[in-house]
């Protein structure tokens, strides 16, 4: 008799592919490497990956310092920082893939019944990156050889500040009122049936130092040894100009004081090369 293997909705398979990330690099750290890869919005429940080209070392910006961007710059030299703290592998997005976070996914929440009903829209608004702000942008994701954790900076210019308040409230409410979520996803079986599943969501303030960044949040997807298990870190900062995001995601670990304290230092390094 063939296996009875269940069909997902849009939302659910989206949910697994961030796991799949997650898994992916505890494996490839017990084998002894893992590959990096540009994810999309560290915010995002269902996080999934994009495509990109890898190095084993800090990864510079395009063509010579004096040809790169601003932004280019400036995440160069948070991924230098990066690579002091041991995380030597990296991945610079290409403008496919900034081009592909400059669009926010619609229909994200497809299958989904968010509990309570009231926080639905502002989990569904947090699928945000900084490239969604304008073209002038730039993205490197890094890992350690050895490890179970996908790091990013991403850097961008604040041409007008209005969508990124936006974000900050909305962090804000994922904070406050939503700090503490249960998700209903539906997954239909082969046989026609469904499958309900509650997953949880809980969202915190990381232990960073007070002025570290304009917004910080630290939310865990799913319960241990579940296959939704995940965490993310995410840092953002403005100066200049700029706004600069720095984030961790991981199947769990990310709640870590060590993770808090590379996130800044990586954070800092990436500001300060922003003038």
């Amino acid at each position: 008799m063939a296996a009875n293997h269940p069909k997902t909705t849009t939302a659910a398979r989206a949910a697994a592919a961030a796991l799949t990330l997650g898994a992916g690099l505890l494996l490839a750290g017990c084998a002894g490497g893992a590959e990096p890869v540009a994810t999309a919005d560290p915010h995002d429940w269902r996080t999934g990956q994009a495509p990109a080209s890898s190095s084993a070392a800090p990864a510079p910006a395009s063509g010579s310092v004096e040809d790169a961007t601003p932004e280019e710059y400036a995440v160069a030299a948070g991924i230098v920082e990066a690579y002091t703290l041991g995380f030597t592998q990296s991945a610079k997005a290409s403008a496919a893939d900034l081009a592909a976070l400059r669009e926010p996914a619609t229909d994200t929440l497809e299958g989904v019944v968010v509990i309570p009903s009231t926080c639905q829209n502002v989990l569904e608004g947090l699928n945000w990156s900084p490239a969604q702000l304008g073209e002038d942008a730039a993205r490197t994701d890094f890992t350690p050889e050895k490890g179970n954790i996908t790091g990013s900076i991403e850097v961008a210019k604040v041409p007008e500040r209005s969508r990124l308040e936006a974000h900050y409230a909305l962090v804000e409410e994922l904070l406050g009122s939503c700090s503490n979520l249960r998700m209903n996803i539906q997954t239909e079986n082969a046989d026609g049936s469904t499958t309900s599943e509650t997953v949880p969501l809980k969202s915190e303030a990381p232990a960073v130092a007070q002025g570290t960044a304009d917004s910080a949040l630290l939310w865990t997807r799913g319960t241990q040894g579940s296959r939704w298990q995940q965490q993310s870190l995410v840092l953002i900062k403005e100066k200049g100009g700029h706004v600069a995001m720095v984030s961790f995601i991981a199947a769990s670990g990310v709640d870590a004081a060590e993770v808090a304290t590379i996130a800044t230092g990586v954070l800092n390094a990436t500001l300060a090369a922003l003038e």
